[in-house]
């Protein structure tokens, strides 16, 4: 027999001799084929012997040493040749097939019949791979699909809406890649597809779906199949689409096909979901160190309420007694509108519009960009006033009410209502006061009812306990419309100061109503204007034509100014041109020496060109009326004066968005005297009874709370806060959408059970499920604003115009004096006149109370639900955001797409 044993480098050591050379492989093969003969043995006999690891009988064989030694060797892969060349051979050897000229036919990676039938090598070792790893598969799917494995969900209490957040997605996926490696790997394999190159360049796929959450999805489509509890991944994208409102017959056809879990499984856990919250907000209502805010508004006949968690508050700031002792040595009946204008932080109102001055410069600017990290310190550092931590808010919807707010005993009963559901009933109630915000008429409603009210025994029946606070959107919002009001003009105005001179020139349409512009794409436009005024007066200030090469020519040649000396500039700007002392020196004689006069340049006369569309009056070609009498300038008065009312409510949306409740408390002052310059005398009653609260009736820990609770963070991402009735107006379009196509009311069981206390997450698990396959939403950021044809259009009209220079005696109007520009001190005379007394005696009289008919609200229609928001410093507007595009989504629980635009 041929000794394997020995081999050419291991001579024997007994023999001096030279070692015989061995014999040829094919010479080898003989002697082994015919020992095979000798024993009357085939190949397969052989190898069958060889390998098989049980006798007839099926009892274990025992192999002698050697027999061991060598299966051992050929099988560890040491000894020659390993097992997968072997393979790899016989699957390449045409000898393998099923039968002549043929490749085994069906009998290939056949999974019917089981591999040790098949005869054929190439049909047996196909067959016997595609089994193993089928049965391999099938094992995966048992273990991933066990209870252990963190997949099942129970629909009912056990679950929780931390248990569908984003990391739900990154959390099966990790579980499918523990529990099914071999699985993941085949199908991701299957989906990913090799790069292609093109004159070497490898070609980026960015269109292409994301082939992990590819995977993830069908591999969790085959799981639920196995096991309808390991349905996780199908709960979440069932909720998904419940958020969405797709139709009951894609719920149906989704559940069909192991996508989503049922339409009524997600209705089943919505309700367990609703009540958790419930049993939640009660526990936390009745929890003395836990500071509460609650928020509630109307939808056509009932009201909605969420409850709100503040975090990081002294109790102490909530106790009932110190607010009553508060109270009674209140000054509210000394108050003045000297007082009133003392409480305004001029300084730090400075402050701030300075920075925006910069800020507006570096947005716009490319070579400044590098200055908008010190700008951004600035706004979050020295002219900070109260900033909130960046964190989401902890928020509640409760369930909702089908009472009428705009009726007093309903709206008195919804408060019960709600005061019930964070446990505070009669009886059984914390001597501790209880913050409710809502809109001004809600507000108004509120402190009538308290009135109403007073003479109850009881704190809590008598509503002493409870706090009304004022929202600020609708507050922004109505001094947008003012804004309008205010600086519109006439449609087809020659006078480059109105807003509507600005808005045609660059294709704008005007707001149907000018007493209320629709917030958000209103708001974009007056803000866009704004710093394309500031701009303006930028480019004046370094004496050029074209901003942006001016800048761009300095930064090539490395001498761009300083930030301290942009600081200096900037706050010499603001001083000029969006202050009450560049109104006045405007409106007075301009070619007067001044500070002012120093700092705005003298224009000289300019004539319209081209200007076909305009009016006659403008067809003279004069923008200037001269006369004797009158030196100033009532066009630049009227635009530093739309400047200064724009870059307040630029400056409030701002600290709204950025989360500074301190820096938007100084804002609402100012528009109290601007409100009452204007028509929207409501307001200033809201806010005086607001500012007077805080300044005069609160302890300054309960000041802190109650600006603290003005916003929210729904995402916890920066520059992401919003008002509470922002929030609110949120959830009562998706409230509302599902009230009208179910043809239900806001009290019945399904809207109050499964919908309502749900509302919140259910506008979160849109964002968590973009966020855990890796989709980014629509973005809202624009192109570099100084491309913008918007911005060299309207740079190109003030310039002509020489808007923001000095002209003597520039006034449209022979009858035009100039009273009407400053709305602030018309606000203050008013005040100072009749209206302030008036509020004064109206609110500290206890008996004989104006109880008039019910209110309507005023803010009544249907606003666009756009976004404000932060991005690098920059506020960002966009009128159509997409997670608020209700009208164009639709909102559907079992019917068809319902348009907002038939909503009342």
């Amino acid at each position: 027999m041929y000794n394997l044993h020995h081999t050419p480098t291991q001579p024997s050591p007994s023999s001096p001799l030279k070692r015989k050379q061995p014999a040829a492989s094919d010479e080898n093969l003989c002697i082994i084929f015919d020992a095979l003969k000798s024993v009357n043995w085939t190949l397969g006999d052989f190898f069958y012997y060889l390998f098989r690891l049980e006798d007839q009988n099926g009892q274990p064989i025992h192999h002698s040493q050697q027999h061991g030694s060598y299966i051992h060797q050929l099988l560890n892969g040491t000894s020659g040749s390993g097992i997968g060349y072997i393979l790899d051979t016989w699957m390449q050897n045409t000898d393998g097939v099923a039968g002549p000229g043929a490749d085994g036919g069906e009998l290939l990676y056949n999974t019917a019949e089981h591999y040790r039938q098949i005869r054929s090598a190439r049909p047996a070792l196909t067959s016997f791979v595609a089994q193993v790893v089928m049965n391999k598969l099938v094992r995966e799917a048992e273990d991933v699909i066990h209870p252990s494995s963190s997949l099942h969900t129970s629909h009912g209490s056990q679950l929780c809406w931390a248990d569908l957040s984003s990391m739900t997605i990154a959390l099966v996926t990790d579980i499918i890649k523990k529990h099914q490696p071999l699985t993941w790997k085949y199908v991701t394999t299957i989906c990913e597809r090799p790069p292609r190159k093109w004159n070497g360049v490898t070609a980026l796929r960015k269109y292409r779906p994301l082939v992990t959450g590819v995977a993830m999805n069908v591999i969790s489509q085959m799981n639920f199949v196995c096991n309808s509890w390991a349905n996780i991944l199908g709960l979440m994208k069932g909720l998904f689409d419940f958020a969405f409102g797709v139709p009951h017959d894609v719920f149906t056809y989704n559940c069909h096909v192991a996508n989503t879990v049922s339409y009524q499984a997600v209705c089943c856990c919505l309700e367990g979901l609703s009540f958790q919250e419930a049993k939640l907000v009660m526990e936390k209502g009745k929890t003395v160190n836990d500071a509460r805010i609650g928020r509630i508004n109307t939808m056509n006949v009932g009201i909605a309420a969420t409850f709100i968690e503040l975090e990081g508050i002294s109790p102490n700031a909530f106790d009932f007694s110190v607010k009553m002792q508060s109270l009674e040595g209140s000054q509210r009946h000394q108050l003045m509108v000297t007082r009133l204008l003392r409480y305004i932080d001029q300084a730090h109102l400075d402050k701030v519009m300075s920075l925006h001055w910069l800020l507006i410069l570096a947005n716009y600017v490319p070579a400044l960009t590098h200055i908008k990290k010190d700008i951004l310190t600035g706004f979050r550092t020295t002219a900070a006033k109260l900033r909130l931590p960046v964190k989401a808010s902890l928020i509640h919807p409760l369930a909702t009410s089908r009472r009428n707010k705009t009726v007093t005993t309903e709206l008195k009963d919804a408060l019960f209502d709600f005061l019930e559901q964070i446990g505070q009933t009669e009886g059984d109630y914390q001597q501790r006061v209880t913050l409710f915000s809502g809109d001004g008429l809600t507000y108004k409603k509120i402190i009538q009812l308290k009135k109403y009210l007073q003479f109850h025994e009881d704190d809590l029946q008598s509503l002493r306990t409870l706090e009304p606070t004022l929202a600020v959107w609708h507050t922004l919002w109505t001094d947008v419309s003012r804004i309008f009001e205010s600086h519109w003009g006439e449609t087809l105005s020659t006078d480059p100061s109105c807003l509507a001179h600005s808005a045609a020139k660059i294709g704008r349409a005007a707001p149907s109503n000018l007493k209320k512009v629709d917030f958000y794409p209103y708001s974009e436009l007056a803000y866009l204007v704004l710093e394309i005024c500031v701009l303006d007066c930028w480019r004046l200030h370094f004496n050029q034509v074209d901003l942006f090469e001016y800048f761009e020519n300095l930064a090539i040649a490395k001498k761009l100014p300083t930030m301290a000396e942009l600081e200096l500039a900037a706050q010499s700007l603001h001083h000029a041109y969006s202050s009450a002392h560049g109104i006045y020196h405007a409106i007075h004689d301009v070619k007067k020496t001044s500070d002012w006069s120093q700092t705005v340049p003298l224009g000289t006369e300019w004539h319209y060109a081209g200007d076909k569309n305009l009016s006659d009056a403008g067809a003279t070609g004069n923008r200037m009326t001269e006369t004797k009498e009158f030196k100033g300038d009532l066009v630049l008065a009227r635009s530093i004066a739309f400047m200064r009312d724009a870059l307040l409510s630029r400056e409030a949306a701002y600290a709204a968005a950025d989360g500074d409740v301190g820096w938007l408390y100084e804002t609402l002052k100012v528009m109290m005297f601007t409100f009452a310059g204007s028509s929207h005398s409501k307001y200033v009653t809201y806010l005086l009874e607001t500012i007077t609260t805080l300044e005069l009736e609160a302890m300054p820990e309960l000041r802190d709370v109650i600006l603290r609770s003005l916003l929210v963070n729904m995402s916890g991402n920066a520059g992401a806060f919003c008002a509470l009735d922002f929030m609110q107006e949120y959830f009562n379009r998706m409230l509302q959408a599902i009230v009208q196509r179910k043809g239900l009311d806001y009290g019945a069981d399904y809207i109050q059970s499964v919908i309502a206390c749900n509302l919140h997450c259910l506008g979160q698990i849109k964002h968590n499920f973009r966020e855990g396959f890796g989709l980014q939403a629509r973005s809202s950021r624009h192109k570099a604003p100084h491309t913008c044809t918007e911005v060299r259009i309207l740079l190109n009209v003030y310039h002509q115009h020489q808007l923001h220079s000095r002209c003597i005696g520039c006034r449209l109007r022979d009858n035009d004096n100039g009273d009407t520009i400053d709305g602030f001190r018309r606000g203050a005379e008013h005040l100072r006149k009749t209206k302030l007394a008036a509020w004064v005696k109206d609110t500290t009289s206890t008996q004989g109370m104006d109880i008039r008919a019910d209110d309507v609200d005023d803010q009544a229609a249907i606003p666009t639900l756009g976004y404000m928001c932060v991005i690098d410093g920059e506020l960002v507007i966009d009128p159509n955001i997409e997670d608020f595009q209700l009208e164009e989504d639709g909102i559907d629980f079992g019917q068809d797409e319902l348009s907002f635009d038939s909503v009342e």
